[in-house]
């Protein structure tokens, strides 16, 4: 097994040959990354597993490279194989998996250093891209996140670096300098920026429930803000009480919290509050800033929904939350599909709008007129629970917290049906880092 002292040694050592990568963790991404900026991507054979029925991969695909398994290198002739992983004792293990399968085997060790390296380089060629057609400024607020415009536009998108997504950023918007304002108009509607009101404080009486769990990690600074009430969520789960106000009391979801994540919160508000003017939801580590000010704005203008600044996303929703992030499986996707089509089939050009769309509403954060949130939730969680269905049947137990993030991309497809009514702005979000 050898050491490199620089991957340009390794390109050196096997000049045209090809290879694989062994894993597809975050160092074997990288090594594909360093791949793909120094023009080997086609060396590369696919990426190795030792058990194909684990990988959750749509198609076992990554980065549009296979996945197979290790087995397949029996009976080769000295093939290569770059470990995609940084602990000694790991690296070990692999390597002694390998030569049993093949003991001619080349392996490569990828060091940590490289990632660091390769990242850097990546983010410097990210940045320079960007920047010819779109302005970057760091986000005040969510610190892994970029604030991107339209050169000279006063509005603002998210946008988080997908340094594992295989390619340079976006190369449809940010390569051929669309306009970020007029796409957003086209595919969601209109971009309202929550700004001051006139008025010191508002009339109407808001109420963001903020989700909290006794398993939540600690904190560098306690979640508080204006208007926001703690609820904790999974209440029914545990004996243990970390606020106040639980979700367990009332018509509530609180023992499928672990399905349902911070959306047990919203359908406890939805059906327990009866007085506030407005309802929102906020997570414990993830907060809105909204001054008073701010909050009259809302009121002022007469908002039916605010969300959180609408985020660039990278190759499509489904992309998003199936290869990149792992989110829901494949064939939870296609339960969402067929539940939008045969119980609200009204909004399947909605959905539909949403696959290609390049923006996306996330974090299940909102702040609606009660009237507008009793509509929403109906619509929602009557989707969840028709997906639900094709598991609790079976009696078999998905990903935890796979409808909350279904939740997630059905808020852009609500959106996008009600646009010629909806009156909805757009809002800041603070991410609340973790303690030392």
């Amino acid at each position: 097994m050898k050491k490199l002292t620089s991957f340009e040694e390794f390109f050196k050592d096997i000049r045209q040959d090809s290879f694989y990568i062994y894993g597809m963790s975050e160092c074997a991404q990288t090594i594909y990354m360093y791949c793909l900026l120094h023009g080997k991507k086609n060396n590369i054979k696919c990426f190795l597993v030792s058990d194909l029925n684990s990988v959750l991969k749509k198609d076992k695909v990554l980065h549009k490279k296979k996945i197979c398994e290790a087995s397949i290198l029996k009976g080769l002739e000295n093939p290569i194989v770059i470990l995609g992983a940084y602990k000694e004792s790991t690296q070990k293990e692999i390597k002694h998996y390998i030569q049993e399968i093949n003991f001619n085997a080349k392996i490569y060790c990828f060091r940590e250093q490289y990632t660091r390296e390769m990242l850097k380089k990546y983010t410097i060629q990210a940045t320079e891209y960007i920047k010819k057609s779109h302005d970057i400024s760091d986000s005040a607020y969510e610190y892994s996140f970029w604030n991107v415009t339209d050169k000279g536009s006063k509005q603002f998108y998210k946008y988080v670096l997908k340094l594992y997504a295989g390619s340079l950023p976006d190369t449809r918007i940010f390569g051929d300098g669309i306009r970020l304002d007029a796409l957003h108009q086209q595919q969601i509607g209109n971009y309202l920026f929550i700004e001051d009101g006139k008025q010191d404080a508002p009339t109407a009486k808001f109420s963001i429930y903020m989700a909290k769990s006794h398993v939540d990690k600690a904190l560098a600074e306690d979640c508080v803000s204006l208007h926001t009430i703690p609820l904790q969520v999974g209440a029914a789960l545990t004996e243990q009480r970390i606020c106040g106000l639980q979700d367990n009391v009332g018509d509530n979801l609180s023992l499928r919290n672990r399905d349902y994540c911070e959306l047990s919160a919203l359908y406890w508000a939805w059906k327990n509050d009866r007085e506030s003017d407005y309802i929102g939801l906020c997570h414990y580590r993830r907060r809105f800033v909204l001054t008073e000010k701010q909050f009259s704005f809302i009121e002022e203008h007469d908002l039916d929904a605010v969300y959180t600044v609408p985020k660039i996303i990278d190759q499509g929703v489904e992309y998003e939350f199936i290869e990149r992030c792992n989110h829901v499986k494949a064939e939870v996707w296609g339960f969402l599909n067929e539940a939008i089509y045969k119980i609200y089939p009204d909004y399947a050009e909605a959905w539909e709008q949403l696959k290609k769309a390049d923006f996306l509403i996330t974090l299940n954060m909102t702040i609606m007129k009660r009237e507008v949130l009793h509509g929403y939730c109906k619509w929602l969680f009557r989707i969840l629970e028709e997906v639900d269905r094709h598991y609790t049947e079976q009696g078999i137990q998905p990903n935890n917290r796979y409808l909350g993030y279904l939740g997630e991309c059905l808020t852009t497809v609500y959106v996008i049906k009600n646009r010629d009514w909806l009156r909805t702005g757009y809002t800041e979000v603070q991410f609340l880092k973790p303690a030392e």
